[in-house]
C-alpha cells in the first residue's frame, strides 16, 4: 500500500500509521511555527522522519514545502 503524508506541520502523527510493508510519500510541511510547538519538538519530529527515510530508502520518499525551505 502506497500512504502519502502531507501538511505535517511538525505533528508527529504520521508515526501511528507506520506498516513494514508499506511505501510512504511525504508531501511537504513538515515543520512550522505556530503555536503550541516547541522548536525542539519540531526538531525532534523532523529527526525521527530522516531516520525513517534513511531505514527504508527504497519505500520512503520526501518532498519539500514552502514551510521547509
Amino acid at each position: 500500500m502506497i500512504k502519502v503524508i502531507w501538511d505535517l506541520h511538525w505533528k508527529s502523527i504520521w508515526k501511528q500509521h507506520i506498516n513494514p510493508e508499506d511505501t510512504f510519500v511525504f508531501l511537504w510541511d513538515y515543520v512550522d511555527t505556530f503555536p503550541p510547538v516547541t522548536d525542539e519538538q519540531i526538531i525532534n519530529n523532523l529527526k525521527d522522519i530522516i531516520l525513517f527515510k534513511k531505514a527504508h530508502p527504497d519505500r520512503v520518499f520526501l518532498l519539500l514545502g514552502n514551510h521547509d525551505i
